[in-house]
């Protein structure tokens, strides 16, 4: 099984997506001249649509990548170092960084290692939060600019794309989009734990004192 990776100056590289998608992702930043870069890998099909990579890195490649297929890799700029992890952070990085206008070069600065799980840590602090409405639910626009946010982090690594893959439009997954509604629901039912705790330690203080 193989697959085709577009990126540079139209650049194909031949992988072997049968391994662990960390051991892929590592793979590709060295053979991709990209191991001076502090952007986070992952690959996107010819129509933009994004793998989610980085938030499977511990599962096999092959369950997320299809044979003999080509793909675009793409970088997601990390957030800053001195941001706060939780869901109201709101600084966040809205310019990618842009392919290096040196030939064959694509370094974006340090390399920055991390587990998987502060590539999740991460992706929440980096992600706006979004207010429910009065009838605590979030409405179809508000969702359109939360999706429109998170690709703004995105960046093609592939020069000239509008001419090779006229069609290519980044898009998030719909696995990205149900894991990040599970992550929202979770959130939610914390918050009404808390609530009911708070709601009875009061009624517990209020007898108390009677």
């Amino acid at each position: 099984m193989f697959i085709f990776v577009r990126f540079g100056q139209d650049e194909t590289i031949l992988c072997n997506p049968q391994c662990k998608i960390v051991n892929l992702l590592d793979h590709l930043k060295n053979s991709c001249r990209m191991t001076g870069s502090s952007l986070l890998l992952d690959l996107a099909d010819n129509t933009g649509l994004i793998k989610d990579l980085q938030n499977h890195s511990e599962e096999d490649g092959d369950s997320y990548l299809q044979h003999q297929q080509t793909y675009i890799l793409i970088g997601k700029t990390p957030p800053k170092k001195d941001a706060t992890i939780n869901e109201d952070t709101t600084s966040r990085s809205d310019t990618p960084s842009s392919v290096s206008s040196r030939p064959g070069d694509l370094s974006h600065g340090a390399d920055i290692q991390r587990t998987p799980r502060e590539n999740s840590q991460l992706f929440k602090a980096k992600t706006p939060s979004v207010t429910p409405d009065s009838r605590g639910t979030v409405s179809s626009s508000m969702r359109k600019k939360r999706e429109e946010a998170i690709l703004k982090e995105y960046t093609p690594l592939l020069e000239n794309l509008a001419g090779i893959f006229p069609y290519f439009k980044l898009r998030l997954s719909e696995d990205g989009k149900q894991r990040r509604k599970r992550i929202r629901g979770i959130q939610q039912a914390g918050k009404l734990v808390m609530q009911e705790k708070k709601t009875r330690s009061r009624r517990q203080r209020s007898q108390s004192g009677d």
